[in-house]
């Protein structure tokens, strides 16, 4: 038996090598996973803050087209009163004489 001890104490320390081994296996693939999921969120990161900016852009744009045509409307309905109003002086004036 104790010839035997030496070679059962050799097969215990493979044993827990082999375990830790394994071990050491499964958290460099988890490390792998998560360094591959952090370059992911960050290339996401990048293209939302780029889709941002652009709506930020476009937002800008959008703007002064709208208040472009809200001065344009505005124009209109002035020269439409003037003109409204010049045609009302020109049919009094022509009743006057």
């Amino acid at each position: 038996m104790i010839g035997l001890a030496p070679s059962i104490d050799a097969y215990g320390v493979n044993l827990q090598a082999n375990s830790q081994e394994t071990q050491l296996q499964k958290a460099r693939k988890k490390m792998d996973g998560l360094i591959n999921d952090q370059t992911d969120l960050e290339k996401k990161i990048r293209k939302y803050e780029s889709a941002l900016d652009q709506n930020k852009k476009d937002q800008v744009k959008e703007s002064a087209d709208l208040q472009s045509n809200i001065n344009a409307d505005d124009d209109t309905k002035k020269k439409n009163q003037r003109g409204s109003v010049s045609s009302w002086m020109m049919k009094a004036i022509q009743i006057r004489d």
